[in-house]
């Protein structure tokens, strides 16, 4: 009998300890983000920019055409998650 009424006493104890009754402490609220991934360009020359007459009607427009360029993207850093603190609601 001693033993069921001490082994019950325990219990009650470590139910209602003060550790147990507290609440979290919040320290800070946070938004998972996604970083877009980093990458090297380098452009590459297809065709030089142009200069062209166009006859409309009587007259005569000069035209400029930029030059035309191929980009090549390397991979410097992949896409990563960070968390951004954020005002907590």
């Amino acid at each position: 009998m001693k033993k069921i009424l001490s082994v019950a006493v325990l219990g009650f104890a470590v139910v209602n300890s003060p550790a147990m009754a507290q609440e979290p402490k919040i320290l800070g609220c946070f938004k998972k983000v996604l970083m877009p991934a980093q990458y090297n360009v380098t452009k590459k020359l297809i065709k030089d920019a142009e200069r062209k007459y166009i006859k409309r009607g009587e007259t005569y427009t000069l035209v400029e055409y930029p030059p035309v360029y191929e980009e090549e993207k390397t991979l410097v850093k992949e896409a990563y998650y960070v968390m951004k603190e954020v005002a907590c609601k």
